[in-house]
């Protein structure tokens, strides 16, 4: 089946967030209000020369996960983080298990 969720960001307040997949789908997320921040590590996002991947406000990343493509985060969480505002971030889970 899959998972969707919704999160309300605060400005510069870093959140984890669980991303694993048991068995091959896709991930996407969907910044609305602002832009994001991914990291692996809460310092990435936080940190203005930290090893980031930014999310531009009303913009759709998605990635293919699974054995032949690699996971994204499969035994760790991830790290997101609004750099202004309070934008909405949208997490699609799509696959059999979740």
């Amino acid at each position: 089946m899959g998972r969707i969720q919704r999160y309300q960001m605060i400005d510069n307040q870093a959140i984890a967030l669980d991303l694993t997949m048991t068995t091959p789908g896709k991930v996407m997320f969907m910044a609305q209000g602002g832009n994001l921040r991914i990291g692996y590590t809460e310092s990435d996002v936080t940190s203005a020369t930290g090893n980031f991947f930014t999310i531009f406000d009303s913009t759709q990343q998605v990635f293919d996960c699974g054995p032949g493509s690699g996971f994204l985060a499969q035994n760790q969480l991830l790290y997101f983080l609004a750099t202004a505002g309070t934008p909405i971030l949208e997490v699609w889970i799509a696959n059999q298990n979740n």
